[in-house]
């Protein structure tokens, strides 16, 4: 480590260890954080807390990795605040990629004690698609079309797509359901959230990548499926899957919200954590756990219940409304898009 880089680590590192301790202290002692994080005996955790001995380069990375430490808040000049994003470090190379770091982060915070995460819908919650195979290939290809430019992306798309990975797929996808159905969550929907993935089907048979009429017929009845699924989850208040392995999940509460058209926002806390993600280049997620960040989201949702109606459980009412127009706009996307493979498939 030479001396500039050194000098940088000694100027940051008692409030680095002030922000550890304001933000983990109820649970850990800033000493036994730094010897399990970096493996180093107690008198060595207490010099480096006590700032007698700089933190190594390789430590404060460890440091940052495992806690998303805003290391750049701590700088002058800087932002108060801390954003990371997973795309500046690796975008995927294969779709495949995407869904393990979701089922490795969703797996994480399963871990904890009494987790409730706030999902703020303006497409249909991605937790849900991953009942539906053939939705969420969908979703993969439009973000692999998109975004990502994999090597894996070809002209033409069908459901036998990821058939190479199908065994890694289905693992994934079923780690992802059973994570996000152990966690007790409140949901606000609307019933424009499903013109995004009605488009993007069209938009596919449009630009003839998406060309098998057996294929059509089975994203239509996905559709359905899904229709159907999200109606007994809102009925029954109670997070539900298509897995035959898997039982039936946590309790879910969800709103109506027609008034204001939000940005996908999924806030999640537990005594242990609280993390706030939402997109900034669909479908890569950008995070904070900031504590001020996160408090002025959590205010934020609270205003917003407020202006919004309960569907779930009792709100049979207004479940009833939402239904029958959200069951009215699937029914117009299936024929559109069966309108759309008449003009453009040819059988």
């Amino acid at each position: 480590m030479n001396n500039k880089e050194t000098t940088n680590i000694e100027r940051i590192q008692p409030k680095l260890m002030s922000y550890l301790s304001e933000k983990y202290g109820q649970l850990y002692s800033v000493p036994k954080l730094l010897m399990e994080t970096l493996s180093i005996s107690k008198s060595s955790a207490y010099k480096k807390m006590n700032g007698e001995v700089v933190l190594s380069i390789e430590e404060l990375e460890l440091l940052h990795d495992k806690f998303k430490i805003p290391i750049s808040s701590f700088l002058s000049n800087q932002s108060e605040f801390s954003f990371q994003l997973d795309s500046f470090d690796k975008k995927p190379e294969h779709p495949m990629e995407y869904l393990e770091n979701m089922a490795k982060h969703l797996k994480e915070y399963s871990a904890f004690a009494n987790v409730e995460f706030t999902y703020i819908a303006n497409e249909v919650p991605i937790f849900h698609l991953f009942n539906f195979p053939d939705l969420l290939k969908i979703k993969l290809y439009i973000w692999d079309y998109t975004n990502w430019n994999t090597p894996y992306l070809s002209d033409n798309f069908h459901l036998g797509l990821y058939e190479d990975e199908k065994f890694k797929f289905d693992t994934l996808r079923k780690s992802v359901i059973e994570s996000y159905l152990s966690m007790q969550g409140l949901e606000l929907w609307n019933h424009r959230f499903v013109d995004s993935l009605i488009e993007q089907i069209k938009y596919l048979i449009e630009s003839y990548i998406l060309t098998s009429p057996d294929d059509i017929k089975k994203l239509s009845e996905s559709l359905q499926g899904l229709y159907d699924h999200l109606l007994l989850t809102a009925k029954e208040g109670v997070k539900t899957s298509n897995e035959s392995s898997l039982s039936d999940g946590s309790y879910i509460t969800i709103y109506n919200n027609q008034l204001i058209m939000t940005p996908l926002i999924i806030w999640g806390r537990s005594p242990e954590f609280n993390a706030m993600f939402t997109m900034l280049d669909i479908p890569n997620y950008v995070f904070c756990n900031e504590p001020k960040v996160n408090k002025m989201v959590g205010d934020w949702i609270e205003k917003l219940l407020s202006h919004s109606k309960l569907i779930s459980k009792q709100g049979s009412k207004d479940r009833k409304q939402f239904f029958k127009i959200l069951e009215q706009k699937i029914r117009n996307g299936i024929e559109e898009i069966e309108t759309t493979a008449k003009l453009f498939v040819t059988k």
